[in-house]
């Protein structure tokens, strides 16, 4: 009895040290009951500047994530076309942004997906300086003009131009980044640019009257996207989960919690909570994925293929590029 008993004794002692050492170190497994709790994976989050995500901030900003089993780490970019090359450099696990710069990266060979979509709104915008002359939309016509290819507003751009009866050659078109179109627009650099919330926010701020906002309206209606790379999706279909769980609870705390997510999408964006209340309801926020996004994605190929602003010489099967594994497993009436 007495050799088994040293026996039992020294693999108890060994596994409660094995046990005590796993729980410190956060790796492995710990024992609760008969329940196993999994080590918590790290995801680094490429943050556009823009009121689109505004459920992944009340995520990360309420706990969600962490609460569902996986920490995700924010890093800020000033545009949702910077946050894809992150994820494309392998400098983040997930970005979101607007669905055009996503359709440009699938054109342009990358095998990116998308895990959901997070909102749809009339972000994009143009503000002009009406002290340049600029009381109406034709009064573009011979000024300049600032844009950041890539992006949704860029495709607004040619779309409100083309409803106005205007054409790019029409006009000086410059390329900038968001940042840089607030400060020439403020100084005069430039008598106009297209963007979005709240780059638009942040000239009007300083400009007040001086200036003036064309609005998307009926031209342009976009979607805000969360983007992987397609391996990581492979390799990690748990984090996956995790991570559309963790927006799902953030999009009922939002529904129920109306003046903290003002606060938070504050916070995240640098604009006033009273700014963000008077655009907020151009914004529907819900985690889905619907054919009416392939739709677009297909709408704004043919558009970006036909005027060359790519040189892609067709187009992808945009449902390819969508994973709906996940979300259709947690609640298949969000996947239509």
């Amino acid at each position: 009895m007495k050799p088994k008993y040293w026996l039992y004794s020294g693999l108890l002692v060994i596994f409660l040290i094995l046990i005590s050492l796993i729980g410190y170190n956060n790796v492995g497994f710990v024992i609760f009951g008969d329940q196993f709790k999994t080590e918590t994976e790290t995801l680094v989050y490429a943050e556009p500047t823009a009121l689109g995500p505004v459920l992944i901030f009340a995520a990360l900003d309420e706990g969600f994530f962490e609460e569902n089993g996986v920490k995700v780490i924010p890093q800020k970019f000033s545009s949702g076309r910077l946050a894809i090359d992150a994820v494309l450099t392998n400098n983040a696990q997930l970005a979101s942004t607007s669905e055009t710069p996503f359709m440009h990266s699938i054109l342009q060979g990358n095998d990116v997906v998308v895990i959901a979509t997070v909102s749809q709104h009339h972000e994009a915008k143009a503000i002009v300086r009406k002290d340049k002359g600029i009381t109406k939309p034709q009064d573009l016509k011979g000024k300049k003009i600032a844009t950041l290819p890539g992006t949704n507003s860029d495709y607004f751009m040619y779309l409100f131009l083309e409803k106005q009866g205007l054409k790019p050659k029409d006009m000086q078109i410059v390329s900038m980044q968001p940042s840089e179109m607030v400060i020439s627009l403020v100084r005069g650099d430039i008598d106009a640019y297209f963007a979005w919330e709240p780059h638009i926010f942040f000239a009007k701020k300083e400009l007040g009257d001086k200036s003036l906002i064309f609005h998307s309206d009926d031209v342009y209606n976009g979607t805000h996207t969360i983007v992987m790379q397609r391996k990581f999706v492979n390799e990690h279909p748990e984090a996956v989960r995790k991570v559309i769980l963790a927006l799902l609870k953030a999009e009922l705390f939002v529904k129920e919690n109306r003046n903290k997510a003002l606060e938070i999408a504050e916070k995240h964006t640098g604009m006033s909570s009273e700014a963000i209340s008077n655009i907020y309801d151009d914004y529907t926020y819900e985690v889905r994925l619907n054919q009416d996004f392939v739709e677009l994605l297909n709408k704004e190929a043919t558009w970006a293929i036909n005027s060359n602003v790519s040189k892609a010489a067709k187009k992808p099967n945009f449902k390819e590029f969508v994973y709906f594994d996940a979300l259709k497993d947690i609640n298949q009436s969000r996947v239509k």
